[in-house]
C-alpha cells in the first residue's frame, strides 16, 4: 500500500490516500468517481497545491500505462504548462485505450497519447 495519509477525526487515527493517489486512483477508475471530466475539474481547481511530481510517480507505480496518457492529456488539455517536464518522459505503448471508459467509446484519436477522445476536458464550463 503506497500514498496514504495517517489523520485524526475524534481522537481516532485513520489511514486515507493523499490527495495525489486519489487523483491516481480516479484516472485509474473513472467509473468510481464520476469520469474524467470530474477528475479534470480536481487537478484544475486544486492543482497549486498538489504534488504533481508524487502523481507522475504514483502512476508509474500502479503499472497502469492508460492512467498515464489519461494524466498527460488532462494535463495538456488544461494547459498546466508547469507539468510538461514531469509528463514528458511518459512512455505511451502501442495500442489505444479510451478517454473515459464511462462513457460510449467513440471520438476522435489524439495520437500523441493514444487516447480515444470521448469526454470534453473544457475548463471554460466551470468557472462560468
Amino acid at each position: 500500500m503506497f500514498g496514504t495519509q495517517e489523520i485524526e477525526i475524534d481522537s481516532t487515527k485513520i489511514v486515507i490516500s493523499s490527495p495525489e493517489k486519489t487523483i491516481v486512483d480516479c484516472l485509474d477508475h473513472p467509473e468510481h468517481c464520476g469520469g474524467v471530466e470530474e477528475v479534470a475539474k480536481a487537478l484544475y481547481f486544486s492543482h497549486q497545491e498538489l504534488d504533481f511530481a508524487k502523481i507522475v510517480n504514483f502512476a508509474k507505480k500502479i503499472g497502469n500505462n492508460t492512467v498515464l496518457r489519461r494524466l498527460g492529456y488532462v494535463a495538456e488539455s488544461l494547459q498546466l504548462e508547469k507539468y510538461d517536464a514531469l509528463i514528458a518522459d511518459v512512455e505511451v505503448k502501442s495500442g489505444y485505450s479510451v478517454l473515459d471508459p464511462t462513457l460510449p467509446k467513440r471520438g476522435h484519436i489524439k495520437e500523441k497519447w493514444k487516447l480515444v477522445v470521448n469526454s470534453a476536458i473544457e475548463p471554460e464550463r466551470w468557472t462560468a
